[in-house]
């Protein structure tokens, strides 16, 4: 008898653990979570711009006629830009990593896709492709950044003891890349492609901003023009479905391709390259020749497409450069001050939540999905909502803004990063029976490293574009801004040295952060 009740007692254990390891159970009650503080909110202070979850479902099924051709134009875009931009983004990350000292160039190639202004660029490519062709670019564009870096931080997390021996035996750069870096890389580039998934679907709706017959984006600016917010929100949450069955398909993929990995970490310092002074001529003659070919190759009319030359006379050489400047670097240093507490806010935040994801994982599946709608969902949608919770148009709001907009990227890259441990490690550990507080302290934290500072390099441009934005859509201050105004009273002279001003200072904060993480890393080395 006593037998047979420790087998139910076990038996009991048993089924409770299962049901506490459940992720469905944790993902409807997250789903649960979410409706019933929506429908608080709805009810309480932001009656009159958010709508009740009952509201939006009728409304959807309403409208649900109308829905099925415009996901296929949004999720076709999506996908291409999703193709395109990731192949060209792996395909840099691979020779950059191959040949280490061409890293530098190809970084700041890569950061300039990213902080290009929409509102500037969107415009030129309107013009310059036909059809629905810029909306996938645009798509493209947004997913090429985050799966360069997650390309950079899987090849550099390699075992650098298995980089020795083919160095040791003669091996070159790109038989390292071929038998060693490109398998160990796989979790953390899946982790950029998971990323780029909610990407692909934002880009496109953006994209679709600028003039397209149909798709999510175009649909939510018909539904905002009527003021229609139920439509407006209806809209943003198939795009968040869309998006999450594109991280998902992802995830799985993942899961079943890197089935094999036992964690992973590496300290592996960023490549130190070239002469900085060389670094920096050579980074300024290929962007100078991206940027003239690009105007030669399409053909871009004079009077929207500025070149090099047309930028520096405007901010050096003619008679009112100095007022020029003025103007730009007002505007610059309300741009500088949002984007630098967004990024303070947006990392603190984005990495607490990553460690109480990886703490306790059911909080990952009652709260993932929430996390993955706030980037899915164009941030034009959520603006009346959050002017009206802080009582207008103000800082705070500027700086959620710039933290939605880096949140979730940097959220999954912190959170890969505390995950790339090795069995090993957690043995070791377990031999001197360590506390959980140890094992994270002494394990979790320093193997989370390299993650941290690609999620870090992410939120620094990220948050520049984050402030852009919503300077352009909410406080009317700074260069998005002085960006929107420039294109709407056609002062392009002043819209492209806007522009490049902001990717120079993207650039310059990508660089500062890589020399921290050399630093950083080297000391962390010096150390293990």
């Amino acid at each position: 008898m006593a037998s047979i009740g420790r087998l139910q007692t076990a038996h009991s254990e048993h089924a409770e653990h299962n049901w506490l390891e459940d992720d469905r159970l944790w993902s409807m009650l997250g789903l649960v979570i979410t409706i019933v503080l929506w429908q608080l909110l709805a009810f309480g202070p932001l009656d009159r711009y958010l709508p009740t979850p009952l509201t939006i479902v009728r409304t959807l099924k309403d409208d649900w006629h109308l829905y099925p051709s415009n996901i296929r134009s949004t999720l076709g875009l999506a996908v291409r830009g999703w193709i395109f931009g990731n192949l060209a983004a792996t395909a840099l990350g691979a020779i950059a990593v191959g040949i280490p000292r061409i890293e530098v160039v190809s970084s700041r190639i890569a950061i300039a896709t990213y902080t290009i202004p929409v509102i500037a660029i969107g415009p030129i490519l309107k013009v310059t492709f036909n059809g629905n062709a810029p909306y996938a670019v645009l798509a493209g564009i947004a997913v090429f950044f985050t799966t360069y870096v997650g390309t950079i931080l899987g090849l550099r997390s390699a075992d650098r003891a298995a980089l020795d021996l083919i160095r040791a035996l003669g091996g070159s750069s790109f038989t390292a890349l071929r038998r060693v870096r490109v398998r160990a890389a796989l979790p953390a580039y899946f982790a950029g492609l998971r990323i780029s998934a909610p990407a692909a679907v934002l880009g496109a709706m953006v994209g679709e901003w600028f003039g397209a017959n149909k798709g999510l984006g175009q649909f939510m600016v018909a539904g905002m023009a009527n003021a229609n917010e139920a439509r407006t929100w209806g809209i943003a949450i198939v795009a968040t479905a869309v998006a999450s069955i594109g991280y998902a398909l992802i995830a799985l993929a993942s899961r079943l391709l890197t089935a094999w990995d036992k964690g992973s970490s590496s300290t592996a310092l960023p490549t130190r390259s070239l002469n900085p002074v060389l670094n920096a001529v050579l980074s300024v003659i290929v962007l100078l020749a991206i940027w003239y070919g690009f105007l030669k190759i399409f053909n871009v009319d004079s009077f929207v497409g500025k070149t090099p030359r047309d930028v520096w006379r405007y901010l050096f050489s003619a008679p009112e450069a100095g007022a020029n400047r003025r103007v730009i670097f007002d505007a610059l240093g309300v741009t500088l001050r949002d984007a630098a507490l967004g990024f303070v806010v947006g990392l603190i935040i984005s990495s607490l939540v990553a460690i109480s994801f990886v703490v306790w994982r059911p909080l990952e599946r009652i709260f993932l999905p929430l996390a993955m709608s706030i980037r899915s969902v164009p941030v034009v949608a959520m603006i009346p909502t959050i002017a009206l919770a802080l009582g207008g148009r103000n800082l705070r709001g500027v700086i959620i803004i710039v933290t939605i907009v880096v949140f979730f990227p940097t959220l999954v890259l912190v959170s890969h990063g505390l995950r790339s441990v090795r069995v090993e490690a957690f043995e070791l550990m377990a031999v001197y029976n360590a506390s959980p507080r140890a094992v994270f302290i002494k394990v979790r934290l320093p193997s989370a490293l390299p993650g941290f500072f690609a999620a870090a390099r992410f939120a620094g441009p990220g948050s520049l574009v984050g402030a852009t934005l919503a300077e352009w859509l909410y406080s009317g201050k700074g260069l998005g801004a002085l960006i929107l105004q420039s294109g709407t009273t056609s002062k392009y002279n002043q819209l492209w040295s806007a522009s490049v001003t902001l990717l120079v200072i993207a650039i310059g904060v990508y660089g500062a952060i890589g020399a921290l993480e050399r630093i950083v890393l080297g000391r962390f080395a010096d150390t293990s």
